[in-house]
């Protein structure tokens, strides 16, 4: 995802949608930007849609507090300011109601509507006890920090219903790198100076005012914004049965990607997961990160994790030589740290080299393979003379962009290919040339005989980096494969052409183990 640097602080964004009016969702204290897919599902196109994560929260900078509601506001008008978005629908839930409710009310011109989710304007002795328990377990224990928060974010008909899923969320917080801490702890420094009570009288825009039945928090905290003389021309709803399974009226679990750190041999790895049922992993490509799967994550039937491979994304640089074995150990290592036993492999370009490197050491490890325009077992070879162009697209964005291009000819979403950009950016500086050159010395030819498990090759006809003779040679290399060529694609299928990968994994997938 793309970032802006407001003062020296980083804030990580995503804008979706190229007409329409502007609605901004505002995250709750322990949410991420992926938790706002579903709403921008149901918008179905007919709005640009703006998310953040507040300085402190999971993507963004954690720089030292304190932070205020206040200062989230600024950061939105600086967002904003830097998107040309003049003016927006404003959606907040909890934290980012209070945001919400201090950036309609600073920012009187800016603010189309407001809608307030479950917000309080002030703080009472209930609240803030119960915001002085989260801050005393942040740092000091994640799993009980996390049982502080659960009462206060579901309703008892849900953590009845989602033991399992929450007991998994449980054992992740354990892996959860200390800033995140750090920076919860930070958020929830604003919630000790709030007083917004004297300022809603300066909400002259529309507002909603929503509140869920089942909800913990106390009545009077939350009931300042409904009161006459509160949020000008208002609505209120109350949501009956909130929390519980179903209550939003479209299948939230399957649609929700969250995001979340693991330990893997020392380094902290980012992944993104969604849905229920087997496991599937896919490991994204050279200049790539877990975002080249967003489009892909919703595979019935199965349960996604798209990782940041070491030096990618937001995973940790991986200390050391760069090689193609030792980045199929991470992944060897982000499996078992999770639990995924044998899963479903989806690997995409140089990812492609990294499984076949792992399939055939220790076939065990997956379940099927799905090879998206890869590598050979033979490897890739990229002539010493082409290096200096590699360091040049690690220094020049603008050329990064231009090359690119090339490896998604068809696709037509110019935001999204700004954020592929932008994360192949990130890559770790020793893996640009590293990279190319772990791929030439690359060589697993005479070991594939060993994964005979299921193995689909599909290949992109107008791909110009792995060739028709490259994705057959791939094929007729291991004994249980088939290969698929596609026309009209390029190199990167899973982005160019979402629905039709997906009809291809899931026809696979029902005849795979």
């Amino acid at each position: 995802m793309p970032d802006l640097m407001v003062g020296t602080t980083r804030l990580t964004y995503d804008l979706s949608g190229e007409q329409g009016p502007c609605v901004v969702f505002l995250n709750g204290i322990a949410m991420s930007v992926g938790h706002w897919k579903p709403m921008i599902q149901a918008l179905g196109g007919s709005y640009r849609c703006l998310r953040h994560d507040f300085r402190g929260q999971t993507l963004s900078d954690k720089p030292e507090g304190p932070y205020s509601f206040g200062l989230h506001a600024r950061d939105l008008v600086a967002l904003m300011d830097f998107l040309g978005i003049e003016k927006a629908h404003i959606v907040g839930t909890s934290y980012g109601s209070e945001v919400g409710m201090a950036f309609a009310a600073d920012f009187p011109e800016r603010c189309l509507s407001l809608a307030v989710i479950d917000g309080v304007s002030e703080l009472d002795p209930v609240l803030r006890a119960a915001v002085e328990s989260w801050k005393a377990t942040a740092l000091t224990d994640p799993v009980a920090f996390y049982k502080t928060l659960l009462p206060w974010t579901y309703s008892s008909a849900y953590l009845a219903a989602n033991a399992a899923t929450l007991k998994a969320r449980e054992e992740a917080m354990r892996s959860f790198p200390r800033i995140w801490f750090e920076g919860f702890t930070a958020l929830c420094d604003a919630f000790f100076d709030i007083d917004l009570t004297p300022r809603l009288k300066d909400i002259r825009c529309p507002s909603l005012v929503l509140v869920g039945e089942k909800d913990h928090c106390p009545g009077d905290s939350r009931s300042q914004a409904l009161r006459p003389g509160g949020l000008g021309p208002r609505r209120r709803h109350r949501i009956a049965r909130a929390g519980s399974p179903g209550a939003q009226g479209f299948s939230a679990r399957s649609a929700i990607m969250t995001e979340s750190f693991v330990t893997v041999m020392g380094l902290s790895i980012h992944y993104q997961a969604a849905g229920e049922g087997r496991p599937l992993v896919y490991v994204h490509g050279n200049t790539g990160s877990s975002l080249w799967f967003s489009k892909v994550m919703e595979v019935p039937g199965f349960k996604t994790y798209a990782m940041d491979l070491p030096n990618f994304g937001r995973s940790d640089p991986m200390p050391g030589p760069v090689e193609i074995g030792r980045y199929a150990d991470y992944v060897k290592g982000f499996i078992d740290a999770l639990g995924l036993g044998s899963p479903l492999v989806v690997a995409h370009s140089l990812g492609g080299a990294v499984a076949q490197a792992l399939a055939v050491s220790h076939p065990e490890s997956f379940s099927a393979i799905v090879l998206v325009d890869s590598s050979s077992p033979k490897g890739l070879q990229t002539p010493k003379d082409r290096h200096p162009l590699i360091e040049a697209m690690r220094q020049d964005k603008a050329f990064l962009a231009k090359a690119l291009a090339g490896t998604v000819p068809t696709l037509k979403d110019s935001g999204f290919f700004q954020r592929l950009v932008d994360e192949a950016a990130r890559m770790a500086a020793p893996a640009w040339i590293g990279n190319a050159e772990a791929l030439s010395v690359f060589d697993v030819s005479a070991r594939t005989r060993s994964f005979s498990k299921p193995l689909l090759v599909l290949w992109g006809r107008s791909d110009y980096i792995v060739t028709e003779a490259m994705a057959r040679q791939t094929a007729e290399a291991y004994p249980n494969a088939e290969l698929q060529i596609l026309e009209g694609v390029g190199h990167s299928v899973i982005v160019e052409d979402p629905e039709r990968f997906l009809g291809i994994l899931t026809r696979f997938a029902a005849g795979s183990p």
